[in-house]
């Protein structure tokens, strides 16, 4: 765009010398709305007003004629015409026209109001600068209380963390206590359960004891063992919460550190723009006072002042954008953070929940083991009960044997007594001290059951003549049956139950009895019997070998039947025995006998199922 530079002296002295109408003369339109001062002219016979006929030159003017008139358009635009009566002193056709300037209507000149402008213009200035420093003063205060709520959260952190320190610490103490008062009980329990064990009467009592005493240790390390795996899972577990809130805690403070630097950036940036604000109020007053002090030439605003304007505003708009982007950039950033820092805050609970649970976990892991080293101790205490029992059986076992050849002796000498009393034909005599005496050697060199079992307390006898048979006991061994040992197991149809019997000859002749004559009938007929009776069933024992020889052999007992032999028993001997069945399991009573003698066994609900014995 460009101005128009008229030569204004030369042009006006033509202009009067020929005595022309009024000249105007007007700028085009400044940039960014503002105009150039507008001036407008009369010749000098105008500006003279009324004035009397001339000499020689001829040229006179009427006293109607309007009064000069001087009008000056300043940056606002406005017209301002003269008054009429004021008046200008007339100037020849040789002088050059000077313009006079009036008053607008508010009493104040376009200079005046330029300068006021321009004043306005640094004001403004002044203020975006306070602005400036009053917003970069609030992001310090910003960064203060950050740095400050940083700082404050680190000493809680530390502070928690020293408590947990000092919590370890103290489960440490107790667990260290708890295990030296395990040791004492250790060592000072064996005593007592030896001295127990002495107390037993029967060696299968004993040795019952002990097998429960290992069962329990045996799964209270199991269950140790299972809880100690939780607790290392538990604890990894915690570990791994632990470094997942630790690297959490590491992103938050990132994003921290993000939004603390995208808010000084944008802090910078609202800076620079206010910078850039206070630049263009500053070309702008300068522009205004350009425009003032060219009013008499009509020159206006220079190229460059325009120029430098536009850049100005150019440079202002760049700068309010990157600052609201900065700004919007920093609100991000703040929301980031504050995510980051819930994210962290939540994976820091969940941390010290898994820790606090891995802490429970360990503390029941190690009671668990507590109670299996106890177990154990106890396992170990009747074992070497067991043992001790077992020699002294040994040693009565000896005795045993001792009474019995003395008895042999002494059957020996009655029967040689008797025979030479046959012959003579005296009545052979019989000592029934010595009789007594046999039979308890007799009883005592019986084999000893070492299977768990209940004896029942049976208000009938089994009465077979010839024979005195007693029931010991049931065992119930579930649905294995081991013969020779833990390895060789037989698996039931229904379910084991065994019966321990002891039988007398009381009859003056050898007899003997099979296995297969004693029998189990039921109330009832459960599902697969294959020998029902009035309404109930009939079972005889088991078929297999495992049942019928191996189960008996290997638990010291007598074998009644083996591969279709006949077993015969001296008059007054005694044995003990077993017999097998394989029952399906069921509710109905169940009586046990030999011919037509049986006893009630009831529903055998208070048999309890025990392992069965490994040997």
């Amino acid at each position: 765009m460009s101005n128009r530079n008229t030569k204004y002296p030369s042009v006006l002295l033509l202009t009067l010398l020929a005595g022309a109408p009024v000249l105007t003369l007007a700028s085009e339109t400044a940039p960014m709305g503002r105009l150039s001062p507008r001036i407008e002219l009369q010749t000098s016979d105008q500006i003279g007003g009324i004035s009397a006929t001339k000499g020689s030159s001829g040229h006179g003017k009427s006293a109607a004629e309007p009064a000069p008139m001087l009008e000056v358009s300043g940056a606002l635009g406005g017209t301002i015409p003269a008054p009429a009566e004021t008046a200008v002193e007339p100037v020849t056709q040789k002088e050059d026209v000077v313009p006079t300037v009036a008053p607008t209507e508010d009493g104040m000149s376009a200079k005046a109001r330029d300068k006021a402008e321009a004043k306005a213009a640094r004001e403004a200035g002044k203020l975006a600068d306070a602005q400036a420093r009053a917003e970069a003063k609030a992001a310090r205060e910003a960064k203060k209380q950050e740095e400050a709520q940083a700082r404050e959260a680190a000493k809680v952190a530390r502070e928690k963390q020293r408590q947990e320190e000092a919590q370890a610490r103290e489960a440490a103490k107790a667990a260290a206590a708890a295990e030296r008062e395990s040791a004492r009980s250790q060592e000072a329990k064996p005593a007592v359960v030896e001295s127990r064990q002495e107390e037993a009467p029967t060696q299968e009592k004993v040795e019952f004891e002990a097998k429960k005493a290992r069962g329990s240790a045996n799964f209270k390390a199991k269950a140790a063992a299972e809880l100690q795996a939780i607790a290392d899972e538990k604890a990894g577990s915690a570990h791994r919460a632990q470094a997942r809130a630790e690297d959490q805690a590491d992103v938050a403070a990132k994003a921290r550190a993000e939004a603390k630097a995208t808010a000084r950036d944008a802090a910078e940036a609202k800076v620079k723009s206010a910078d850039a604000a206070k630049a263009l109020a500053d070309l702008e007053a300068k522009a205004a006072a350009e425009a003032l002090d060219n009013v008499g030439s009509g020159s206006g605003v220079s190229a460059s002042t325009e120029a430098a304007i536009v850049a100005a505003r150019e440079e202002m708009r760049q700068a309010e954008a990157a600052a609201k982007s900065k700004s919007a950039t920093a609100s991000r950033a703040k929301a980031e953070a504050d995510m980051q820092a819930e994210a962290a805050e939540l994976a820091r609970s969940k941390a010290e929940s898994q820790a606090r649970t891995a802490a429970k976990a360990a503390e029941e892991a190690q009671l668990a083991a507590h109670d299996a080293a106890v177990a154990k101790a106890k396992a170990a205490a009747a074992a070497q009960a067991v043992a001790d029992f077992e020699a002294k059986s040994a040693a009565d076992a000896i005795a045993r044997a001792q009474a019995r050849a003395q008895a042999a002796a002494d059957a020996k000498a009655r029967a040689d007594a008797d025979v030479i009393a046959a012959r003579s034909g005296a009545k052979p005599q019989v000592d029934p001290g010595v009789a007594v005496k046999s039979a308890v050697a007799a009883r005592l060199a019986l084999p000893v059951i070492t299977e768990p079992y209940t004896a029942l307390k049976l208000k009938d006898a089994i009465r077979v003549p010839g024979w005195d048979i007693s029931i010991i006991g049931v065992s119930r061994p579930g649905n294995v049956l081991a013969s020779r040992g833990a390895a060789d197991q037989t698996a039931s149809v229904g379910e084991w139950v065994v019966v321990f019997l002891e039988l007398r000859n009381t009859s003056n002749a050898p007899q003997s009895v099979l296995d297969y004559n004693f029998q189990i009938v039921s109330s009832g007929a459960a599902a697969g019997c294959q020998n029902p009776e009035a309404g109930g069933c009939r079972y005889f024992i088991s078929g297999l070998s495992e049942a019928r020889g191996l189960y008996q052999q290997t638990r010291g007992l007598t074998v009644l039947h083996s591969n279709y032999d006949k077993r015969e028993f001296a008059p007054g001997a005694m044995a003990r025995t077993a017999v097998v069945f394989d029952l399906p399991v069921s509710g109905f009573t169940q009586k046990f006998g030999i011919g037509d003698s049986y006893v009630d066994l009831g529903t055998l609900k208070n048999v309890p199922v025990t392992p069965s014995a490994t040997k």
